[in-house]
């Protein structure tokens, strides 16, 4: 093994891969073609069974992810059911501790001493710890805040239970699709934004506000597919 280790993720949403490469020095990236160990499928020698856990600490970006990103990191760093990294900015400071899990690619903020373990818990046994769900990298911002509405209202936690199907944008609203194969049901959850609908403080120290958009949902429509075709 080298002395560093390089990963490469691919965090689709039914068959997300983690692959590991060790390296020796910095330079040694440079001979990885990832593009063409994809394409001749050499990159299968690679593929690691390693669940990263990523964890914002970049205080000279903000000082809330340094504040309590570093407490979450130490407070994880040796659990032996994960590999757990510093990383730097992820968005969304204000919700610091802010988490990314690989090779899933699912977001969580808001983490602290009081739900760390039931989440990596939560996490490891596929399903989704909902109360710090930020939603899941291979899904726009609409998905993601649909995707989180709709479990929490039919109670679906699994990773897999439900399957993206299409987003779209409609006259005054947004429509996005979810298949729920346990219930042979999709789900139609159509929202609007509210454009500057909220004052906030824009990091854990400020006392200024910042105005953000915010997600009005009006409508969850369950049908079967047979209903549609109809």
């Amino acid at each position: 093994d080298g002395e560093y280790s390089f990963y490469f993720a691919t965090s689709t949403e039914f068959e997300p891969k983690l692959y590991k490469f060790s390296v020796n020095n910095y330079d040694d990236l440079l001979d990885i073609d990832i593009q063409a160990l994809i394409e001749s499928d050499e990159i299968s020698k690679f593929e690691s069974d390693e669940r990263l856990v990523l964890i914002c600490t970049h205080g000279t970006y903000d000082s809330c992810c340094g504040k309590y990103g570093v407490k979450i990191f130490n407070e994880i760093k040796d659990d032996s059911r994960i590999s757990v990294w510093h990383t730097t900015h992820v968005g969304a400071h204000r919700f610091s501790a802010n988490l990314v899990m690989l090779p899933e690619g699912i977001y969580y903020g808001r983490v602290n001493y009081n739900n760390i373990d039931e989440l990596i818990s939560s996490h490891l046994n596929q399903e989704i710890y909902l109360d710090c769900f930020r939603g899941r990298t291979c899904y726009t911002m609409t998905s993601q805040v649909s995707d989180y509405f709709l479990r929490d209202k039919i109670n679906k936690k699994g990773i897999y239970d439900i399957a993206w199907e299409f987003e779209r944008d409609r006259y005054s609203y947004t429509s996005v699709e979810f298949h729920v194969e346990s219930e042979s049901l999709t789900y139609s959850v159509n929202s609007m934004v509210l454009n500057n609908a909220l004052d906030i403080p824009a990091s854990c120290g400020d006392t200024k506000l910042k105005k953000i958009d915010q997600f009005y949902f009006y409508s969850l429509v369950p049908y079967t597919p047979k209903e549609k075709e109809a």
